[in-house]
């Protein structure tokens, strides 16, 4: 047939359709209706406990009516077993070594192409309404506006997303958002506490379980909970999944309200997994000073949702990877992205198709975003294959590592190195190879870079003087009901120069030191969600000072401060 002006463009569709099969329709009409993307992080999130997973107890029954007309890969690891790296693995398709936020206070290595930028480019809204993109670690992310759109007096985590999605767009949007409320401590609301027995709430008021339900932080082995004890901890962090999935409900309400609920893809993933004492104790690399990489810390939700595609109703059940959400997302929606990722588009394992074997990596520093300068030389990392999985620590000591059959022992009980060497050394070499290439990667990415300046850098006219807080002050105590609201912190200076706030916050095993770049004279901080805000008073005291960046003689006073807790009504 030929083709001509007049020929109709649905035949044209038909003919490709014919030619390249229903992929290509399927990437034309996600353009022509311009579907808007909600890309879901959950943090802490223990697969396991997922309904959809095949849980016991019905702890997600929003996720689980989605899922059920999702395309869900049931076996998806992350980079990291620590929230920053592990997200912007999602955002990247890139391992940590390669992206570059492999501890507090990094950001993206310069040029680093993101999800954000992709959609951006095919004239997407990015909006920016993360608390997460206040600190260094989130910087650069290539979203619409820098300075996060956060809702004053919000109370709980999720009122962000409502409120944007009840306005009125002109354009299709791709909207992040990080749901947090399952991360330590756990401790959800009374109505969602609905897994505890009359026994277990009794024991609530046990030391152990306060701690539990007051701590961000529980370093490793710090606390012996008794059998009974564990079933609690269970119970609550099911508590806090339904709560979840609550939020989650109330963000499906809202689409259809507004009328786009048939016209918004949504991807659900996390940050990284959660340990429920599968290997003895609780949490992940952050809360407990100790990064560990067993599946129950790695193993994450993904799932794409299309109410479009009435036929999208699939279960992968291959081994897939956190950096290959990036790529499979835009994949899915006919956009191309860099070809030097770690990722790959994993959509033909939903068609079906077979794939090149995608072996799974992983990498931490040892106390994750609590980690000293000393404790980030140090580097736990895996590889997991389809039948064996290789753990080893580089602490320059004796570089222990363990080997799992994965296939017999998914539980990753018995450690097998010992009798088998031969496999050991050959995952060793693919560790190896794997940093090898990324490093290699690195250098090409890492461009010259001013990283400090001179009296020479200040602009003519401008007279250097060290800083003075205006905002702090002193030993001031700052109410955490405002905290909640903003808190900015400014002092005196040029507005023309880079300042870097150095802080050093907590005591003992809550102590996290550290800087923060700042353009002019202050730095907003805020809105923060409630049960984050609730937990500033047990990180006290708080001490700042201020310099302009890379003149260590003009450095300020320390500010010492605290904050205290305030009944918001």
């Amino acid at each position: 047939m030929e083709l001509n002006k007049k020929t109709p463009i649905i035949m044209i569709v038909i003919l490709l359709s014919i030619v390249f099969g229903v992929r290509v329709w399927k990437q034309l009409k996600l353009k022509q209706k311009n579907l808007n993307v909600i890309l879901l992080t959950l943090d802490s999130v223990n697969v396991k406990h997922l309904g959809f997973m095949g849980y016991k107890r019905s702890t997600t029954p929003i996720l689980d009516s989605i899922a059920q007309d999702s395309m869900i890969f049931e076996n998806t690891f992350s980079s990291a077993s620590w929230t920053s790296p592990g997200l912007h693995s999602v955002f990247t398709g890139l391992y940590p070594t390669l992206h570059g936020v492999e501890a507090r206070g990094r950001s993206l290595i310069p040029g680093t192409i993101t999800i954000f930028d992709v959609f951006k480019a095919h004239e997407y809204q990015v909006p920016n309404i993360s608390y997460l993109t206040q600190i260094p670690n989130y910087f650069f992310l290539g979203l619409d506006q820098e300075q996060p759109q956060l809702i004053k007096n919000s109370a709980y985590n999720g009122e962000d997303l409502i409120q944007w999605l009840g306005k009125k767009h002109s354009k299709p949007f791709l909207l992040w958002y990080h749901y947090s409320s399952l991360h330590l401590p756990y401790k959800p609301k009374e109505k969602f506490n609905q897994f505890l027995t009359d026994s277990m709430r009794f024991l609530l008021k046990s030391e152990n379980l306060r701690t539990l339900q007051e701590n961000a932080v529980i370093p490793m082995n710090s606390i012996e909970f008794s059998t009974e004890e564990k079933e609690v901890v269970k119970a609550l962090y099911d508590g806090q999944l339904r709560e979840l999935d609550d939020l989650i409900g109330k963000m499906m309400y809202q689409l259809k309200k507004q009328g786009i609920d048939q016209q918004t893809i949504i991807v659900i993933t996390a940050d990284h997994g959660e340990e429920l004492f599968e290997h003895g104790f609780i949490g992940h690399a952050s809360t407990t000073h100790r990064a560990r990489l067993y599946d129950e810390t790695i193993k994450i939700p993904f799932i794409i949702y299309d109410p479009t595609e009435k036929n999208n109703r699939k279960r992968i059940r291959v081994q897939v990877r956190q950096v290959d959400i990036m790529p499979t997302l835009a994949d899915y929606m006919g956009f191309k992205v860099p070809n030097d990722l770690n990722g790959k588009s994993v959509l033909d394992l939903a068609k079906g198709k077979k794939m090149p074997r995608l072996d799974s990596f992983a990498e931490s520093v040892i106390a994750g975003y609590q980690s000293t300068p000393a404790q980030e030389k140090i580097k736990i990392r895996s590889i997991r294959l389809q039948k064996h999985k290789l753990i080893c620590i580089e602490d320059n000591i004796s570089n222990p590592c363990e080997l799992y059959d994965i296939k017999s022992d998914p539980g990753e009980r018995e450690n097998i190195i010992s009798e088998n060497p031969s496999i050991a050394a050959n995952l060793k070499g693919k560790i190896r190879n794997q940093l090898s290439e990324m490093n290699f990667a690195r250098l090409s990415r890492l461009t010259t870079q001013k990283v400090e300046f001179s009296l020479k850098d200040v602009p003519k006219g401008k007279t250097l003087t060290k800083p003075i807080f205006v905002f702090p002050k002193k030993n001031q105590v700052i109410e955490i009901s405002k905290a909640c609201e903003k808190i900015k912190i400014d002092w005196s200076g040029d507005s023309e120069l880079t300042y870097v706030i150095q802080y050093d916050i907590g005591l003992e095993f809550k102590n996290l030191k550290g800087k923060i770049p700042v353009k002019g004279t202050f730095k907003n901080f805020g809105l923060l969600p409630s049960h984050i805000c609730d937990l500033l008073p047990v990180w006290n005291p708080y001490k700042i000072r201020v310099s302009p960046y890379g003149l260590d003689h003009y450095w300020s006073e320390w500010i010492d401060f605290s904050f205290a807790r305030t009944n918001r009504g």
